[in-house]
Formats: C-alpha cells, structure tokens, sequence
C-alpha cells in the first residue's frame, strides 16, 4: 500500500530524516561523521567540537584520517556505480555509522583536509583525470 508520503517514510527509515526534512542524531555521529571523497580519492573523519554536534568543517569540525569499513566501502561501490552511470565523477559521500547520509554533487568539501591528512595533492588526481576524461572523449568526436 503506497500513500502520498510512501517515499518520505522510506527515506526516513533510509537514512533518518523525517518528512520535513530533519536529519535524526544517530547515536555514533560525534564519533564516526565520515566523508568519502572520491572512492580513489580517501576518506576523512569530521569531528565536532565539545559544545556542538556538528561537525562540518566550517563550523569548527576537527579533521581525523580514517579508512572506510568494509559495510561504508559496499556503500561506496553501490552508489559510486550510479553516480558514474548518471555522469557525476566528483562527489561528497557523507556517512554516518555505517548509513549514506547525504551526497553532495555540487561543491563537494574536503579534498583539502584529504590533501593534508595524506601529505599530498589529492586535487592532483582529479585534474589528471578530467584532463585524460577530456582528451578521449575529444578522441571519440
């Protein structure tokens, strides 16, 4: 039985956001706010201060290194395969415990955390690829 609100309630039960729109406090998020950025990029572990719960970088989050769980990476692979097929190359993967948070397609944040928490260039990769995704597809015209 499908109702008007079926796909509210489904993303609900998904990844914890009720029908208007708020996202529920998992109870590991100060411990395990995770952005994958690039599936051959790395990952980072965003951590809020002690008198907030948020962890966004802007507002004060502490950047940790991290690698991916074997469930995060399922999740990765999974939706990675559907963002290529829908040609989105360069994204931000939020998850939290083990649950896809939210996906960020159009100013994905934390390459430059990456960068530092690897002691590279992370950036390095995505411009060597457009440049190499450029010049096959100019191969093909």
């Amino acid at each position: 039985n499908r109702t008007p609100h079926h796909h509210l309630h489904a993303a609900q039960e998904v990844v914890g956001v009720d029908p208007l729109g708020r996202q529920r406090l998992l109870p590991r998020e100060r411990e395990q706010a995770r952005d994958e950025v690039g599936r051959a990029l790395g990952a980072i572990r965003r951590v809020p201060q002690d008198d907030d719960i948020r962890a966004n970088i802007h507002v004060g989050g502490r950047v940790l290194p991290t690698s991916l769980t074997e469930a995060e990476q399922a999740i990765v692979d999974e939706v990675g395969a559907e963002l290529r097929r829908r040609g989105l190359w360069f994204v931000g993967i939020d998850l939290i415990a083990e649950r896809l948070i939210e996906i960020n397609v159009t100013s994905p944040t934390g390459i430059q955390e990456l960068g530092q928490q690897q002691g590279r260039l992370p950036e390095d990769d995505v411009i060597a690829w457009t440049e190499t995704r450029v010049a096959l597809l100019k191969d093909q015209s």
